[in-house]
């Protein structure tokens, strides 16, 4: 016997994802099938699936079930999902931020007043196109959805990554450049302080990929000369000349 034993779920207005572990043992050949108020609405072989075309703020039984040779070895159900109210949509490319996805302008500052505007019953809507941005932070409890074709593209520029803000290389903390998006503080005194953000879409997120961590080593070495100098050899017993300086990225 195969058992699934946990379930984890996330909804928005029209769709309900699940995803769960792999059962022990269980052969490749296996299907998983979700069954929506008693009726199957997909399967799958994958440890995870999504439910569209459901209706806005509505109670759903939903059970998965899984099969092998033709027997079923497992269910699990999933109990009452309710999805959410529908919610307005805030477009970036709208009064009064007029982002500009043409890969060329910088959207930094209308990107991140949106998300600073962004509510609980609001989605952050992001068009086709190329959005280009520095670092940009974002709250608890808000949504964000890429449309097919939607970049929000980082980029290769050290600066759009400042300020600083302490995070953790291979476990040490220290003070790092920004990340494209950003999620609460390091701060041990307050924990968890941001939450619920649901991201989705068939868009793409995009940081400055090889030029950017280059630039950052470099940008790092200038500032560390002083140090690295001090180091001399012994950077090479478990280091080596980029190592150091790129720990920031």
């Amino acid at each position: 016997m195969y058992s699934i034993n946990f379930i984890r779920h996330f909804v928005t207005e029209q769709s309900i994802t699940l995803f769960w572990d792999k059962p022990e043992g269980i052969p490749k050949e296996a299907v998983y099938r979700v069954l929506i108020d008693g009726k199957t609405a997909k399967e799958t072989r994958k440890t995870h699936c999504t439910i569209e075309s459901l209706k806005a703020n509505q109670d759903y039984s939903v059970l998965v079930e899984v099969e092998c040779e033709g027997i079923i070895a497992s269910r699990k159900e999933c109990g009452i999902i309710h999805t959410t109210l529908i919610k307005k949509r805030k477009d970036v490319t709208k009064m009064p931020y007029n982002a500009v996805g043409d890969g060329v302008t910088m959207n930094t500052e209308k990107l991140q007043q949106a998300i600073n505007d962004c509510g609980s019953d609001e989605v952050l809507y992001i068009p086709a196109g190329i959005f280009l941005t520095g670092a940009l932070k974002l709250h608890s409890d808000m949504e964000i959805y890429l449309e097919e074709g939607a970049v929000i593209q980082g980029t290769d520029r050290v600066e759009d990554y400042l300020p600083r803000i302490l995070s953790r290389f291979e476990g040490t903390e220290l003070s790092c450049y920004s990340s494209v998006l950003n999620m609460g503080d390091l701060d041990h005194s307050s924990g968890y302080n941001c939450k619920n953000i649901f991201i989705h879409g068939k868009g793409t997120i995009a940081s400055g990929g090889s030029v950017l961590a280059w630039r950052v080593i470099e940008a790092e070495r200038e500032r560390l000369t002083d140090y690295l100098l001090e180091l001399g050899d012994k950077i090479k017993e478990c280091e080596n000349e980029h190592t150091i300086p790129g720990r920031v990225r």
